[in-house]
């Protein structure tokens, strides 16, 4: 039953779905409680890749907010704001399908071989099956698993799986394929400023110019929570 005595029902009793104003709230409040739910499944599934790669959970911290912040920048509502900070916790879910020795591989930065680069290549199909049962439950103009699926798609064609260009690369996709360029320049000593320029100047073409400006409005905010996520 929707109506309740219950002093701590969350849903109101039918008479209030009359109210547009009233039904506004509740709608506001359960897809609110969604996010809450599907941020603490994201992390949830962060830290299952985290058992097997360590360097996972920071680094999709940081894809995550550096996601969020372009979303802003581009203008989008808060609601896919964190839609976008969501996947990019999730865009190395499919890691969790390579071999540990693989994984141990690219962590030392060893040179891999064609068949063992062939694999990793293979990790966002996975985490795209691994995520695809969620997107049944997604409001959303993409879903999930089509951001995880086309994370390595360049604007310039020359990404994979799909060699998808510029506007049919899905707009997730390309906000958190940048967010992870970015955060991978950071991890090698970049600040963001610099992260910034280098894909501007020295990648040129590759990642959508609007996203790179929405990052680059908002760049000090991001900093302050890349700072915080870093404990410096």
């Amino acid at each position: 039953m929707l109506a309740s005595s219950h002093p701590g029902r969350i849903i109101p009793p039918p008479s209030r779905y009359q109210d547009p104003v009233a039904l506004s709230a509740v709608e506001e409040h359960i897809a609110g409680c969604f996010v809450v739910n599907l941020r603490i499944f994201a992390e949830t599934m962060v830290n299952a890749v985290l058992a097997k790669c360590s360097r996972t959970h920071g680094h999709s911290q940081r894809v995550g907010i550096i996601s969020y912040t372009a979303a802003h920048g581009l203008g989008l509502k808060k609601k896919q704001a964190d839609y976008y900070y969501i996947a990019g916790l999730l865009h190395d879910i499919g890691k969790i399908g390579l071999s540990d020795a693989l994984l141990a591989k690219m962590k030392s930065g060893g040179s891999l071989s064609p068949e063992e680069e062939s694999a990793v290549r293979r990790h966002p199909q996975i985490g795209a099956q691994v995520i695809d049962p969620l997107d049944r439950t997604m409001d959303s103009c993409d879903s999930l698993s089509s951001i995880i699926m086309h994370h390595h798609e360049l604007y310039d064609g020359s990404g994979y799986p799909g060699g998808l260009r510029g506007s049919r690369i899905p707009l997730g996709a390309r906000i958190v394929g940048c967010a992870d360029a970015l955060t991978v320049r950071m991890e090698n000593g970049d600040t963001l400023s610099d992260a910034l320029e280098h894909i501007v100047m020295r990648e040129h073409g590759k990642y959508d110019p609007k996203v790179i400006a929405a990052i680059e409005q908002y760049r000090s905010k991001a900093e302050v929570c890349l700072r915080e996520i870093s404990g410096r």
